[in-house]
């Protein structure tokens, strides 16, 4: 393995400041592409459910016609490398029956020379990222072994990247479901901040949305110390009720009845996130 230049290594050393994950791979990517002299470069998403290639970052004159675009893994070199997991350098591609001339000829681009890696999670790909025509000579094992050096990071960043996207889409999921609930629900973290409260809740307990979300619960609901004392008891004694009822009064004055159960939030090692009550409104029933 030829050693990598002590200069480029700063391109394996690019850090996640903050969520703009896609930012940071677009930056990694044209980083990279400079770094090497090469006139374009993608980023690949790895889709093993579909056996499909999405291209998610690109880099180079024709990028904005790429975007989102799917293609089976089962074409071309980047498949190629997909299903193996193993990285190639291409200086001929034209003579290489795994080369997929579709693009070139969809774009009307000449692929002269490329470089393919695997960015591997667990051994398994989870993107490609391909580099296409050195601007002056060939691709060399120099050029590869630099791009083995920064895949490692961009590995580790499109990881993360798909990660935040699945929490992002199960927590707006959830929040639908909230906003649903024919009950109220209100949830905090395990410091007491309210985390949720959802439309039923404040309809029921008469409290807008702004004055409970993001407080403390001993402050949002001070009207309400019956509250107070159940979120509390699951909060520090992880006590918890099923189908109980209890009595309160509104902000109004009004007498109500309320079902309810409470649940502690844990993690997969049984550490409390916090704790929730779910409840309805059964005065009438």
């Amino acid at each position: 393995m030829l050693p990598v230049e002590k200069g480029d290594k700063k391109l394996a050393r690019i850090k996640i400041l903050d969520l703009d994950f896609e930012g940071l791979l677009e930056r990694m990517l044209e980083r990279i592409c400079q770094t090497v002299n090469a006139e374009a470069g993608t980023l690949f998403i790895v889709d093993p459910a579909k056996k499909e290639l999405i291209f998610k970052v690109v880099y180079g004159e024709k990028a904005p016609q790429l975007l989102n675009k799917r293609f089976s893994w089962d074409k071309g070199i980047c498949g190629y490398v997909a299903r193996k997991g193993q990285g190639v350098i291409v200086n001929e591609p034209e003579k290489d029956p795994r080369f997929n001339q579709e693009f070139d000829r969809l774009l009307g681009f000449k692929t002269h020379s490329l470089i393919c890696l695997p960015l591997l999670s667990k051994d398994k790909p989870v993107g490609i990222i391909e580099i296409v025509n050195k601007r002056s000579g060939a691709f060399n094992r120099n050029d590869f072994e630099l791009m083995v050096a920064c895949s490692s990071q961009a590995a580790i960043t499109l990881e993360n990247y798909l990660y935040y996207q699945e929490m992002l889409l199960l927590s707006n999921y959830n929040q639908q479901v909230f906003q649903c609930l024919s009950g109220g629900f209100v949830s905090t973290d395990s410091e007491g901040i309210v985390t949720n409260f959802n439309p039923r809740a404040s309809v029921i307990l008469g409290l807008p949305l702004n004055t409970v979300l993001g407080k403390p619960y001993s402050e949002g609901f001070k009207k309400y110390p019956q509250i107070i004392e159940l979120l509390k008891k699951a909060i520090e004694l992880q006590q918890t009720h099923s189908r109980k009822e209890i009595e309160i009064s509104n902000i109004y004055g009004k007498s109500l009845r309320i079902g309810y159960s409470t649940i502690v939030i844990q993690d997969k090692e049984g550490k409390s996130l916090g704790c929730a009550i779910l409840f309805q409104d059964i005065t009438r029933i």
